[in-house]
């Protein structure tokens, strides 16, 4: 059965299958994560572009595999991370070379002000920082002219429905920390999300 196309958003194409992907209990795709991670820049935290850097599923694949630190600073340089005052990154499970995916999402914040990494996952009972977590916040220390090795704090994240802390990215205070993150934070992100893709499914069709 054909996978139809539903919508494209800035450099995302979401399909029927990701779509469904919204649905409770469904755990979230890299294309969803890009989806929202674009939502929240262009139209969430609009007018803090200059300074809020959200890096898409793709990027972070790149390089959390890539062995060529020349290679990584030359794919990260239109980003203009020297300015940036902050940089949220997706992290996710896939231990693949071959391709991305993954399904377990974490959140990795870095915070210009401080030089600090913070590891948010809302699968895990305790606060730790997992294995890729730790590989990307190496990587983008050195790639921000970082001496020795990263400061990273793993932040206490209650747990939600799916474990996938992408869902509550959209309680992100502008300029701030994500805060104010319940148990049932996730399930009211996800809802928010479909309201998004709709809205944006609906201006698109009027706009054609």
């Amino acid at each position: 059965m054909e996978d139809k196309v539903v919508v494209t958003y800035g450099d995302t194409t979401l399909y029927e299958s990701d779509v469904a992907l919204l649905r409770p209990g469904e755990w979230l795709n890299d294309s969803v994560i890009s989806f929202w991670f674009e939502y929240l820049a262009k139209e969430r935290f609009k007018d803090h572009q200059d300074d809020l850097l959200f890096i898409d599923p793709s990027a972070m694949f790149m390089i959390n595999f890539s062995d060529d630190m020349e290679e990584v600073r030359e794919a990260m340089a239109a980003l203009e991370l020297e300015k940036r005052s902050m940089i949220l990154m997706p992290i996710n499970d896939n231990a693949s070379i071959d391709h991305a995916g993954g399904t377990h999402w974490t959140l990795l914040v870095y915070t210009k002000r401080d030089g600090k990494f913070r590891h948010y996952d809302s699968f895990s009972a305790q606060a730790t920082v997992c294995t890729a977590a730790k590989r990307t916040a190496k990587v983008m220390h050195a790639v921000l002219g970082g001496a020795g090795e990263p400061l990273i704090e793993a932040v206490h994240t209650p747990q939600q429905g799916n474990g996938s802390v992408g869902e509550f990215l959209g309680k992100l205070p502008a300029g701030g920390m994500p805060q104010r993150i319940g148990s049932n934070t996730g399930a009211a992100t996800r809802a928010e999300m479909k309201r998004a893709l709709d809205t944006i499914i609906t201006a698109t069709q009027q706009a054609n």
